[in-house]
């Protein structure tokens, strides 16, 4: 990604598309910007190329979703694409969706760790869960996260 130590790549399927990022702030004051500047950038022939041309549609569920948050200390060398893949591999077709949504670094943790904090959405098109499938969804995630070396924090 270059210079770049806040950057993505885009892939589908894995032929990369394009990126996205944060422009470092060295690189950013050298234009009189004092402010965060992101990027995208896509390769629009890539992307064409590699579309899906199959359309889908699902309707939407009638169901509630059930939102649950957890916090997990990790390595700092363990990547957000592996925990990611570890989500989507233990949630099952429920895990509508997950998504990070805080990272801490800092004195109250050991040297070489990282804190996450993770947002999932769990829903059924058919039905409202209950709380024993959502314990039970939970509890299978939970446990594909420790297998990764995180470590639950408690509230």
């Amino acid at each position: 990604m270059g210079p770049f130590d806040q950057a993505a790549a885009i892939k589908i399927d894995q032929v990369e598309i394009g990126c996205y990022g944060k422009i470092p702030p060295q690189i950013a004051a050298g234009y009189e910007i004092d402010q965060p500047v992101f990027f995208f950038l896509f390769d629009y022939e890539a992307l064409l190329k590699n579309r899906s041309k199959n359309k889908h549609f699902q309707d939407f569920s009638r169901f509630p979703a059930v939102k649950r948050d957890l916090s997990l200390i990790f390595d700092e060398t363990v990547a957000a694409e592996t925990i990611t893949d570890a989500l989507r591999a233990s949630g099952g077709s429920l895990l509508k969706s997950s998504g990070f949504f805080d990272l801490y670094r800092g004195k109250q943790l050991e040297a070489g760790k990282k804190s996450l904090s993770i947002t999932l959405r769990l829903q059924a098109s058919d039905r409202t869960l209950t709380d024993a499938e959502t314990d039970a969804i939970i509890d299978n995630i939970v446990t594909a996260l420790k297998n990764l070396g995180g470590l639950l924090r408690q509230s």
